[in-house]
């Protein structure tokens, strides 16, 4: 998760935004394992348009992912949100 959200900020000047309920559990979590710097903020769900990453199309537009954001799949996350190299 960590290098799709480094991606989406820095390459594409993305608002990154985690969505869950509720927040201070994973706010710290996040915070603890150093994860939040290429965070914006947590929100609850279905507070914020705008493209999601997601397991399921809940909301419109959503990047659907089988499970998680893995090695194995980031390539393919990042061309669906737009990333098309680094110049």
């Amino acid at each position: 998760m960590r290098d799709l959200t480094l991606f989406a900020s820095t390459f594409l000047c993305l608002n990154v935004l985690i969505e869950v309920e509720p927040k201070d559990p994973y706010y710290r979590f996040l915070k603890r394992a150093g994860a939040m710097d290429y965070i914006d903020d947590i929100v609850l769900p279905g507070e914020e348009i705008g493209m999601r990453v997601d397991y399921d199309f809940n909301y419109d537009p959503t990047v659907c992912v089988v499970e998680r954001i893995t090695a194995y799949n980031l390539s393919t996350i990042l061309k669906s949100i737009g990333f098309t190299g680094i110049r």
